[in-house]
C-alpha cells in the first residue's frame, strides 16, 4: 500500500484569499508532497506493480499537477510577479529591483523546464492510472529537486517582498488567485 498520510483533502484549514504568500506557500506544501509521491509511486510500482493504490495516487498526482499547479504557476507570472516588478515605481531600490528581476527571471525560466520535465512523467502516470506496469524513463528526480529548490527560491528571495505590497495590491492579487478557481471573495 502506498501510504502517504501528508496528503490532505483541502479542507477548512487551508488557508483563505486574505494573503496572497499564505495561499502560495500552502500551494507549494501541496507542490512537495505530490512530487514527492510520485516518485514513491514509481519504487512502489518498481516492487510491487500496479494495483489500486498505485492507480488512486497516480490519478491524484495527474489531477494535482494538471490543475492546481499550473494555476499556482499563473498565479504567480500574471498576478504576483507583476505586482512585485511594479514596486521599482514606488520605491523599491535600484540593487534590489535588479535583485527581483533577476530572481523572477530565472523562476518564470524554471518554470518552463518543470513544465518540460512534467511532460515526460505525464505518459507514464496516464499508464499506471489505466492500471499498466510501466517503466519510466522520466527523470522523476529531477522533477522533485528542481521543484524544491525552485520554491526555496521563491519562499527566500521573491515571497518576502510581498510585504512591501499595499493592502489594496495583495488584495487584487488574492481576487484574480480566487477568481482563476472559480471563486469569488
Amino acid at each position: 500500500m502506498i501510504q502517504n498520510r501528508s496528503i490532505k483533502r483541502v479542507d477548512s484549514q487551508d488557508p483563505g484569499f486574505e494573503d496572497p504568500r499564505d495561499m502560495l506557500l500552502a500551494c507549494h506544501e501541496k507542490v512537495a508532497r505530490f512530487s514527492r509521491l510520485t516518485r514513491k509511486l514509481q519504487s512502489h510500482i518498481e516492487a510491487n506493480g500496479t494495483g489500486q493504490d498505485a492507480i488512486e495516487a497516480a490519478n491524484r498526482v495527474l489531477r494535482y499537477f494538471r490543475i492546481a499547479a499550473p494555476l499556482h504557476h499563473q498565479d504567480e507570472e500574471l498576478d504576483l510577479f507583476p505586482a512585485l516588478l511594479n514596486l521599482e515605481k514606488t520605491g523599491l531600490d535600484h540593487a534590489t529591483a535588479i535583485a527581483l528581476r533577476a530572481d523572477i527571471d530565472q523562476l518564470e525560466r524554471e518554470h518552463q523546464q518543470l513544465e518540460h520535465i512534467w511532460l515526460e512523467i505525464e505518459p507514464w502516470l496516464d499508464s499506471v492510472a489505466a492500471g499498466q506496469t510501466l517503466v519510466t524513463s522520466a527523470d522523476l528526480n529531477a522533477f522533485v529537486e528542481l521543484y524544491d529548490a525552485h520554491m526555496q527560491r521563491e519562499q527566500e528571495r521573491v515571497f518576502p517582498h510581498t510585504s512591501r505590497l499595499s493592502a489594496e495590491r495583495r488584495k487584487q492579487v488574492c481576487i484574480r488567485m480566487a477568481q482563476r478557481r472559480g471563486l469569488t471573495i
